[in-house]
C-alpha cells in the first residue's frame, strides 16, 4: 500500500458516514428541513470514500508519476481531516438523539432514534464543527470532503492507467514503452572544454536504486536502449559495455549546472581504468522530470545520511538548521562554472556601517545553491544562493596566531541588484549578508553589506555577472516551484485538466500557499511532470472581492511568474497582462472558487502534511548536538 491510511480505515469511515447518514434519515420527520441537505451529503460522502478506496488499493509507490511520499501524505491528511469531521458529527448524534431498540452498528436497527425535543428547540446554536461552525459550515466540509475523494480518486486512476510496460515473451528480451521509461544522454568530460564527447545518446538508469549504487557489488548504474521500432526501446544497445564499467563513488551527487541548458553533472569511477570521470547528463523529457528528481533526491538522501553517521560535513552536504532551530542537513543541488575566473579576481570590498573592508588573494570561486531536507526527509530550498571566495595565502611573513579567514561567503538572493561599479572591471552586489570563516572555525557576519569584485579583466567581469545572474535565475525556478521555509500549505488539490494563460495542464496540481512572514499568499500550479509551474502572488483584496459575488469565472491580474522545462532548456519569464484560469469540469471550477473564498470568511482549513512513518535522518541525540553545533556549521 502506497498510502499511510489502510483501505480499512476508508471503509470504517464510509461506513460511519452512511450509519451518521442513515440516523438523519430517520430522524428528519421531527427535525428541521435543512437537515436534509446534511443527510443527503453523508450519503454522498459514504459513496465517496467507496469510490476512493476501491481505485486506491491497486496503487503500488512505484507505479505514480509523483513523489509516493508527497502523494501518500496529502491524500492521508484528506482522510485524516473527512474522519475529524465524521468523528465530531457522531458525537453529536449520540449526544442528542434518543435511541429506542438496541443501540447496534447495524443500520436497519436505528429505525427508532428521534432528536431530543431540547435540541430541536436550540439546534442552531449548536457547534456543528470541530471550529465550532454553524450547520452551513458542516456542509460547507462535507462539499469539500466529496469532492476531494472523487478528484483524487480519478487521478490515481488515471496514474494507474498510463502505467504500462509491456515485455516480449517470445525472445526474453526488455521491449519498453518509450513512454514509460526515463531515458537521458550522457556526455564525458567537463562542459565548455573540447574534449566534452558523447557517451551514449539513450542511456536509463539500472534497475536498483541510486542509494544501493552506492555499495560494492552493486548493480548497472546505467543501461544502454536503442529503438526497435516506433515508439519502443530495447535493453542492450552498442555503448552497453561501456557504461557496464561505471560505478557511483562514495561522494556521488547529481548536480544541476548553470544556465538554461538542463544538464546535472555527476562524477563516477571506471572499473576498466580506476579513473574518476566527470559525467554530464541531459536530454531528459519534461515528462519524466519527476522520475529524475527523485534520483536527484536518492543521492541527496543518501549524502545526508552519511552526514549524520560520520558528523561530518563537507561542501557536498553539511548540517544546519531551519529558521525555527529544527536540525536539518543542506545538500549540493546546483553550481556555476567559475574555472575561467580563478586567479581572475583581484580584491573584494565589503562596504557596511561606514566601513570598509577588503581582501585580495582571492584563490578560486564558486557559485552554489542548497536544498534542505528535513529529519523526515522532506526537502526545501535555502532562501539564497552562495558566491564563495576562498582566500589564498600571503607570501609574506605573517604571524602564525593570527587567525585570517580562509572563506568569504556572499549570500544572494534572487532579487539582489548585480550591476558594474563605478570603473571598468568592477562588479557591483547590493544589500546583501555576508559571513568570514577562518580555518580554525571563527565565523563573523555583517548584513545589508555592498559587496564590489574587482577582477582582471572584462571578459572575466562579464563571465562572472552572467553566472551570478544564472544562479539567481535557479534560485527563483526551485523557490517557484516548491513550499519555501516561510510557507504554508492551506490547501492542495489534484486537477484533472486545467487551463492557465497559454498552457493546458492534464493532471495538474494545485497548491495555496500563505506565507507566515509577508502574511500573503501564493497560488502555484504544476503539470503532472512538474516541468511546468506557474506561480501567482494573491493579495487579500482578491479574497475578499471573490467571497462578494457569485462569479465562478477566475481572472487573476496579480504578479504571475512561468518556469517551463523544456528537453533542451528551462525558460523563466514574468507574466504582466493577467491570466485566466479555467478548469475543464464545472464542478471542479466552483470548488476550486469555494475554497478560495473560504480564506476571506475566515475558515480554517487544515494544512496537508505528510507523516512521519519510516526511520528519519537523525536520531534525537543527533538532532540535538545539530542545533547545539549549527552556530559553527552552518553556512
Amino acid at each position: 500500500m502506497a498510502f499511510q491510511i489502510s483501505i480499512g480505515d476508508i471503509v470504517m469511515r464510509s461506513k460511519l458516514a452512511f450509519r451518521l447518514a442513515h440516523a438523519f434519515t430517520t430522524g428528519r420527520k421531527s427535525a428541521p428541513a435543512e437537515f436534509q441537505e446534511v443527510q443527503n451529503q453523508l450519503y454522498s460522502l459514504s459513496k465517496a470514500l467507496d469510490f476512493f478506496g476501491s481505485h486506491t488499493s491497486r496503487a503500488s509507490p512505484n507505479r505514480f508519476g509523483l513523489d509516493s511520499r508527497a502523494q501518500g501524505g496529502s491524500l492521508s491528511a484528506m482522510i485524516e481531516n473527512c474522519r475529524s469531521t465524521l468523528n465530531h458529527l457522531e458525537r453529536l448524534v449520540d449526544k442528542y438523539m434518543v435511541l429506542q431498540g438496541d443501540h447496534t452498528h447495524d443500520p436497519s436497527t436505528s429505525h427508532g432514534k428521534r432528536w431530543r425535543s431540547e435540541f430541536l428547540q436550540n439546534w442552531t446554536r449548536v457547534k456543528w464543527t470541530t471550529e465550532g461552525g454553524d450547520l452551513s459550515k458542516l456542509q460547507h466540509n462535507l462539499a469539500i470532503h466529496i469532492n476531494s475523494l472523487t478528484l483524487a480518486a480519478t487521478v490515481v486512476n488515471r496514474q494507474l492507467e498510463r502505467h504500462v510496460l509491456p515485455k516480449d515473451e517470445s525472445s526474453g528480451t526488455s521491449i519498453t514503452d518509450a513512454d514509460s521509461v526515463l531515458t537521458l544522454s550522457i556526455m564525458v568530460g567537463v562542459r565548455d572544454r573540447q574534449e566534452v564527447s558523447s557517451l551514449c545518446p539513450n542511456a536509463s538508469f539500472g534497475s536498483e536504486s541510486l542509494e544501493t549504487m552506492l555499495f560494492p557489488n552493486s548493480g548497472r548504474l546505467f543501461e544502454c536502449r536503442y529503438p526497435s521500432r516506433p515508439g519502443e526501446l530495447i535493453q542492450g544497445g552498442k555503448h552497453d559495455k561501456e557504461l557496464s564499467k561505471l560505478s557511483l563513488l562514495p561522494t556521488s551527487l547529481l548536480v544541476r549546472m548553470h544556465g538554461r541548458q538542463q544538464l546535472w553533472k555527476l562524477r563516477v569511477s571506471s572499473r576498466r581504468t580506476s579513473r574518476v570521470t566527470t559525467l554530464l547528463l541531459g536530454n531528459v523529457s519534461p515528462s519524466k522530470l519527476v522520475d529524475f528528481e527523485s534520483r536527484i533526491n536518492e543521492l541527496a538522501m543518501a549524502q545526508a545520511r552519511r552526514v549524520v553517521s560520520r558528523r561530518v560535513g563537507s561542501m557536498l552536504a553539511f548540517p544546519c538548521v531551519d529558521t525555527h532551530g529544527q536540525p536539518q542537513i543542506a545538500v549540493l543541488n546546483m553550481m556555476c562554472d567559475t574555472r575561467h575566473l580563478h586567479d581572475r579576481i583581484a580584491r573584494v570590498d565589503f562596504l557596511a556601517n561606514g566601513q570598509c573592508y577588503s581582501q585580495k588573494f582571492i584563490k578560486t570561486i564558486q557559485l552554489l545553491l542548497y536544498k534542505a531536507l528535513s529529519e523526515a526527509g522532506e526537502s526545501s530550498y535555502k532562501d539564497s544562493g552562495e558566491l564563495v571566495f576562498h582566500v589564498g595565502t600571503q607570501s609574506g611573513n605573517e604571524p602564525s596566531s593570527i587567525d585570517l579567514p580562509s572563506r568569504l561567503i556572499v549570500n544572494i538572493d534572487h532579487s539582489n541588484r548585480v550591476a558594474y561599479g563605478p570603473k571598468a572591471c568592477v562588479l557591483r552586489v547590493c544589500d546583501v549578508d555576508c559571513v568570514s570563516e577562518s580555518d580554525s572555525g571563527q565565523r563573523d557576519q555583517v548584513r545589508a553589506a555592498n559587496v564590489q569584485v574587482e577582477l582582471s579583466d572584462m571578459k572575466s567581469t562579464n563571465v562572472l555577472l552572467q553566472r551570478i545572474e544564472q544562479l539567481q535565475q535557479g534560485l527563483l525556478m526551485y523557490k517557484l516551484r516548491s513550499t519555501q521555509s516561510c510557507e504554508r500549505v492551506v490547501y492542495q488539490m489534484p486537477i484533472e485538466m486545467l487551463t492557465v494563460h497559454n498552457y493546458h495542464l492534464v493532471n495538474a496540481t494545485l497548491r495555496l500557499l500563505f506565507n507566515t512572514s509577508t502574511g500573503q499568499y501564493r497560488l502555484v500550479i504544476l503539470n503532472a511532470s512538474n516541468s511546468v509551474c506557474v506561480s501567482i502572488e494573491l493579495p487579500l483584496s482578491f479574497f475578499h472581492h471573490l467571497a462578494t459575488t457569485n462569479d465562478t469565472a477566475l481572472f487573476l491580474n496579480y504578479p504571475c511568474w512561468i518556469s517551463d522545462s523544456s528537453q533542451q532548456q528551462t525558460m523563466l519569464y514574468e507574466h504582466r497582462s493577467g491570466i485566466t484560469l479555467t478548469c475543464a469540469s464545472d464542478e471542479t471550477q466552483q470548488l476550486l472558487v469555494m475554497l478560495l473564498r473560504s480564506v476571506a470568511q475566515g475558515d480554517q482549513i487544515l494544512p496537508l502534511r505528510a507523516k512521519n512513518d519510516g526511520p528519519g535522518l537523525m536520531s534525537k541525540q543527533i538532532e540535538q548536538e545539530i542545533r547545539n553545533d549549527s552556530q559553527d556549521l552552518q553556512l
